[in-house]
């Protein structure tokens, strides 16, 4: 019943940092910031985690089956995606077309892995368009994205650039799927996802 005072550990070259181990693609959330109880909850639940136990949450989209060549969707000419965050930032998504994978810029910081610092390069990545829901309080007001419901988006790949639909349910299932409805498959690999407002879809460049 007593206290116990830990001392802080650095993971870096641990055998915990699963990074050094090109067979895992580990990333984490470094900056979620809510307001209050409801949202943190709606959060969650939007993140597809379940206090029920035996329920299985289920991915968007589906991966290519092992073996087969990765999927190429639409132009490959397109090296850098630009946009404009509701912050007033820039973040730019940047395809090596050597390694066939993405860095991705917010501002001026790379993403990096928050175990060991190490720039993560990304295999899929999203971006995806939802309307934008304003917040006040006694300080301040906070715009949270309207992750529920359904938009349009862009999947980028090898390259390539698709347009995509995406939906999602209050209990936090979502699905990517094409303009014919069948569900989106992506190429085996890491993935970056961000959501922007519905208002810049038509302010990315793409060069």
């Amino acid at each position: 019943d007593d206290n116990m005072n830990y001392g802080s550990c650095d993971l870096k070259d641990s055998c915990i940092d699963m990074t050094l181990d090109e067979s895992y693609h580990y990333t984490e959330f470094q900056k979620n910031v809510y307001t209050n109880n409801d949202l943190l909850s709606k959060a969650l639940t939007n993140s597809g985690i379940s206090e029920n136990e035996g329920i299985d949450a289920s991915l968007p989209y589906d991966f290519i089956d092992f073996g087969c060549d990765p999927l190429i969707y639409g132009d490959r000419s397109v090296k850098n995606i630009k946009y404009n965050r509701h912050d007033g930032t820039s973040s730019q998504i940047c395809y090596d077309s050597e390694m066939n994978n993405y860095s991705v810029q917010n501002g001026l910081s790379n993403v990096t892995d928050a175990l060991n610092g190490n720039e993560i390069k990304f295999t899929n990545c999203f971006v995806l368009f939802a309307d934008s829901v304003i917040y006040d309080n006694s300080k301040c007001s906070q715009m949270v994205m309207d992750t529920v419901g359904g938009g349009e988006g862009f999947y980028f790949s090898q390259g390539g650039i698709l347009r995509i639909n995406w939906t999602a349910t209050q209990d936090g299932v979502m699905n990517f799927t094409l303009d014919d409805g069948s569900k989106l498959v992506i190429n085996r690999g890491n993935v970056y996802l961000t959501f922007l407002k519905t208002s810049l879809k038509d302010k990315i460049l793409f060069e």
